[in-house]
């Protein structure tokens, strides 16, 4: 790729389009795009969820609400919330109703 488009690939990310989107529009993989990014030194956007999401998703978990309701309270989807729970480090829970304790 010439160092044109190397540089339309930085800016249209650096607008805020998505991989691949970008990959799409210059008929490269999004695994190139990356590369071209990484040369060029541009930090990359991370996805998921906030950090202080995360931790509550965590919190409300270990406090007995399930994924689902943990979900529906914060207003984000279940592998989002489960995904939160988990990155936290807490464990889950075997499925199917708990006894009340």
């Amino acid at each position: 790729m010439s160092f044109p488009n190397r540089a339309e690939v930085v800016a249209d990310y650096e607008r805020g389009d998505a991989v691949k989107d970008i990959a799409a529009r210059y008929g490269i993989h999004r695994v190139r795009v990356t590369e071209i990014l990484g040369r060029a030194e541009v930090p990359t956007r991370r996805y998921g969820l906030p950090e202080q999401v995360r931790k509550e998703a965590a919190r409300l978990y270990t406090q007995g609400l399930g994924i689902r309701a943990v979900a529906d309270r914060l207003g984000i989807s279940y592998e989002g919330a489960r995904a939160g729970i988990v990155g936290c480090g807490s464990v889950l829970r075997p499925p199917g109703r708990q006894p009340k304790r």
